[in-house]
């Protein structure tokens, strides 16, 4: 299937940008058995929507979780990789995106990058991106876009939300503080109203 071009997803740069925001938001929370999520839309000049959700798995946690997928295997970077896969596929399956008020068809898919189910700073770090099934048209003066998550429903988490726009786009408005984290599970769902200027 070809990738739509207004969902395409671009590369090292964004995700950077996307990385940096996990710990550089204030007051990161950082607990033995919370998890953290953080979704994030990207409009940039080009009209291409990027988005993207992380979610965060402290160390501890992850850790016990493979040790007890590893007893009696032999190949420890499959245990590895399956792990990663799952939580990838948890996540995924609870995320959905509206653009302008309707449901848009596509799949959640785990990020293909070195940095995926890997260690940064105090949790295992996993990341999944939308991919549309059909080509997205972009209203010439407005867009809305909403993603909606019900993943990991049962954990401890926090929540935060990542919203950016390139001229000649603006953000409007933004359901989710920009550089905060909060238990507020409204915060789920982050949603972005985007304008031309």
């Amino acid at each position: 299937m070809r990738r739509s071009r207004t969902f395409l997803w671009a590369s090292l740069g964004v995700l950077s940008w996307l990385l940096l925001g996990v710990g550089a938001a204030s007051a990161h929370p950082v607990g033995n058995e919370r998890y953290s999520l953080l979704h994030a839309i990207q409009l940039d000049e080009g009209d291409q929507l990027a988005l993207v959700t992380i979610l965060e798995i402290p160390m501890m946690v992850a850790l016990r979780e493979v040790a007890e997928k590893l007893e009696g295997q032999a190949d420890r970077e499959a245990v590895v990789e399956a792990y990663t896969d799952a939580q990838c596929a948890q996540l995924a399956a609870g995320l959905t995106v509206e653009v302008n008020g309707n449901a848009v068809s596509g799949t959640w898919k785990r990020m293909e990058d070195p940095r995926n189910g890997k260690l940064i700073e105090a949790f295992f770090t996993y990341l999944v991106v939308f991919e549309p099934d059909h080509p997205l048209k972009i209203r010439p003066k407005a867009l809305d876009v909403t993603i909606r998550d019900t993943s990991y429903a049962d954990k401890d988490m926090v929540f935060a939300g990542r919203v950016e726009a390139t001229p000649p786009w603006i953000i409007a408005s933004r359901t989710v503080p920009h550089g905060e984290w909060s238990g507020e599970t409204s915060w789920r769902t982050l949603g972005a109203r985007f304008e031309r200027l």
